[in-house]
């Protein structure tokens, strides 16, 4: 752990924090430059441990934004799916569907298995 640390998370801190959350790729020298600070600021910032367990809690709820949104989606497409498929008269194409639709639920059964 870094000898200089954080007590709370300034202003400016969780600025770097949305900074660093909206471009995950990004690194401490294009922020420091962005936010006006030395790359050493935020490399003090970013490893303070009052930093890093809000950046984990941030980063769950995001994570937790984007699975509700995608199994959303997925539920969307599938109610159209099942639309089309009663109007479908190709057995190739009704064949297909079944075939990515229970590769799809052997992969989900299986990842809870593991998880």
């Amino acid at each position: 752990m870094a000898k200089k640390q954080l007590k709370s998370l300034t202003p400016r801190a969780l600025g770097i924090m949305n900074w660093m959350l909206a471009r995950p790729g990004g690194g401490y020298v294009e922020c420091a430059r962005e936010m006006g600070v030395s790359k050493n600021w935020i490399s003090i910032v970013a490893n303070s441990r009052v930093f890093q367990i809000e950046m984990q809690r941030r980063r769950g709820a995001l994570h937790a934004q984007i699975d509700q949104k995608a199994a959303e989606a997925a539920c969307a497409a599938l109610d159209g799916l099942m639309e089309t498929l009663k109007e479908v008269e190709d057995p190739r194409l009704l064949l297909e569907a079944v075939d990515k639709l229970t590769g799809y639920c052997l992969r989900m059964e299986s990842d809870q298995r593991v998880g």
